[in-house]
């Protein structure tokens, strides 16, 4: 029997486009799900959004590869130096989401130290570079495997783009008129979810 996969875009902080995907997911009985990376910023919700992953990642074999911006806020968890880069890049909209209201202190660092569970950062530190079968690789941002067909998120498209042996799915989660894209594999047939409430 042929492995039915999902490959899930940058979800960057929107619940809602999550919600509706995963429910379409579990709907489908897909056996393993390959995220691309780009859970955080951007979107208002990006505790919610790895709240949610951790909990799928219960019902469904998943894959969670690393985006540069999971890896940006690795780094400002582990290094004061790195809390600058972070923010500019959407961080603000990440910590506002472990705030629930509350006003940050003069000293992220620690606040983000005390803000983020242990499981989050658990999970941002499992998050792998790649996954691969004999066909298909996925990654965040590349390189490519001209051997096999790699599906990539980090570059924005409008909508999902079939290159030679390259298909991109970063369509613009977490922005205005965004949404998030998940490809069926082995069919390659491409589904797209709102972000909007």
């Amino acid at each position: 029997m042929i492995e039915q996969r999902a490959f899930i875009g940058d979800i960057h902080g929107e619940i809602y486009a999550l919600n509706r995907a995963l429910e379409f997911i579990e709907y489908r009985k897909i056996d393993r799900c390959v995220f691309l990376g780009d859970y955080i910023n951007r979107g208002a919700h990006s505790k919610d959004v790895i709240e949610r992953l951790i909990e799928f990642s219960g019902k469904c074999e998943c894959v969670f590869i690393r985006g540069n911006h999971d890896q940006l806020m690795i780094d400002a968890l582990t290094n004061a130096g790195s809390v600058g880069a972070f923010l500019k890049i959407g961080g603000a909209d990440t910590l506002r989401s472990y705030l629930k209201g509350r006003k940050i202190g003069p000293d992220v660092f620690s606040e983000m130290q005390s803000l983020v569970p242990e499981s989050h950062k658990q999970f941002l530190e499992s998050t792998v570079r790649d996954w691969g079968s004999d066909s298909l690789y996925a990654t965040h941002q590349g390189p490519t495997d001209p051997s096999r067909v790699t599906i990539l998120g980090h570059k924005l498209v409008d909508r999902a783009v079939f290159e030679k042996k390259v298909i991109r799915i970063d369509t613009g989660c977490g922005m205005t008129n965004g949404k998030l894209t998940v490809l069926l594999a082995p069919a390659f047939q491409v589904n797209y979810f709102s972000t909007l409430p």
